[in-house]
């Protein structure tokens, strides 16, 4: 499956997204797994410009400014996927573990809801981010996701878990 660039593009009244990945394709690499990809480089009305980066150059999009929740079905998060994208909850859905990519929250102001087996979390995942993280687990099984150095690096986070609030970030 592969969804093309700017797919997406116009939708202005769009609130409510399910993917089945971000970004092209389930193995999309560089810009082409940033959450903006799917809406294009085109303004059309009802839109906010985003500029995403994946880690080499910037890139513009245009996200409907309806959009409030984005849902990912078994899926990885690549990296970078939702730098600088706020104002989403994004919840990530089904089956499979995943894991989060490099910087994948960072420079976001968002609500994370994970329902899936989380395995792992990347570099600076919510670098410069406020991020309230809802985790269908529990706060030992929070501990135990595998988390690369800095992964929380300046970030305001709260880790709500079905046990309590995670404390430990």
């Amino acid at each position: 499956v592969y969804i093309d660039n700017g797919e997406l593009n116009g939708c202005s009244n769009l609130v409510n997204l399910t993917i089945p990945f971000v970004g092209a394709s389930r193995d999309a690499k560089v810009s082409l797994c940033l959450f903006g990809y799917i809406f294009g480089a085109d303004a059309y009305d009802g839109c906010v410009e985003v500029t995403q980066s994946d880690g080499f150059s910037d890139r513009k999009c245009y996200l409907p400014s309806t959009l409030k929740t984005v849902v990912v079905t078994n899926s990885n998060i690549p990296d970078y996927a939702f730098k600088f994208c706020s104002g989403l909850t994004i919840q990530l859905t089904g089956d499979m573990p995943i894991s989060i990519g490099e910087q994948a929250f960072s420079y976001t102001t968002t609500t994370l809801i994970i329902d899936s087996k989380l395995s792992s979390i990347g570099v600076q995942a919510f670098w410069w981010s406020t991020v309230k993280i809802k985790y269908n687990g529990t706060k030992a099984d929070w501990r135990n996701v595998s988390k690369a150095d800095k992964w929380n690096k300046a970030a305001g986070l709260t880790i709500e878990c079905i046990d309590g609030i995670y404390e430990d970030n």
